[in-house]
Order: structure tokens, then C-alpha cells, then sequence
């Protein structure tokens, strides 16, 4: 049996009213909502101990500001960074601003880095007798 849906003009006329608020919330949403631009660097233990550095003067500048920032997350970064000396506000603002403009520079070497790091993990992979990791690291 074949039927056919026959809608009313309220049916029609609702349907296109929910059908526009919907476009506008997509409008909306592309307009205001953040953009997420993942992928442009290219990863290195370098870049990834620069950002490491920012986060942890970042966390430790909204913990001395009082906010919610957990003490496990801030030991975690702290001891990737190596860091075990402890930092007041005024100090953790300085570094911040050191750190940022490392971050900056070595931003710009991101390609010389990882290939700097795929280079010397292929020569590591060589010498613990990997020659086929080796190869496809190169």
C-alpha cells in the first residue's frame, strides 16, 4: 500500500518557521562560536616542553588568582617541565611573559625541529637494531 503525506498550510507554515530558527542557530553558531585550528605545527619534544611551560605559568597564575585548577594537573606539568621550586605571583607573571617569547620563537623552527627529532629517533632506532623502524622513520 503506498500513502502519500499531504500536509496543511499550518503544518507547511510551522515547519518552515522551525526550519529558519534553525538556520539562524547555524548562522549564530558559525559566527560566534570559536574556531578550533589544530594541526598547523608540526610536533616536537621542544614545541611540546614550550607548551608545556606556558600552561604550567598560566595554571599557576589562575590557582594564585584563586580559581579552580586542580593541584594534581599543575604536579603533572610541573614535573614534565622538570620545575620543583616553588614560584610567588609576581615571579610566575615574568616567567609567563619569558616563556611565551621562547614559545613564539621556537614556533617559527617547528618544521627544523621534527625532522631534527624523527632523525635522531631513526638513528635510535638503528642502533637498538630496528633497522626497519629505522627506515621508516627516514
Amino acid at each position: 500500500t503506498t500513502h502519500s503525506t499531504h500536509f496543511s498550510l499550518s503544518d507547511i507554515r510551522e515547519y518552515e518557521k522551525l526550519d529558519g530558527l534553525r538556520l539562524q542557530g547555524m548562522f549564530k553558531a558559525e559566527r560566534d562560536c570559536k574556531k578550533i585550528k589544530l594541526g598547523r605545527l608540526r610536533w616536537s619534544p621542544k614545541l611540546q616542553e614550550a607548551r608545556d611551560k606556558v600552561k604550567y605559568y598560566r595554571l599557576s597564575i589562575s590557582r594564585f588568582k584563586v580559581r579552580k585548577v586542580g593541584a594534581r594537573v599543575l604536579v603533572r606539568i610541573q614535573q614534565r617541565c622538570n620545575f620543583n621550586i616553588p614560584i610567588t605571583l609576581m615571579e610566575a607573571h615574568g616567567l609567563l611573559s619569558q616563556a611565551l617569547s621562547e614559545y613564539a620563537t621556537i614556533k617559527l623552527q617547528h618544521s627544523q625541529l621534527r625532522a631534527t627529532y624523527l632523525g635522531d629517533l631513526a638513528i635510535a632506532c638503528a642502533n637498538n637494531g630496528n633497522s626497519s623502524k629505522a627506515s621508516k622513520l627516514k
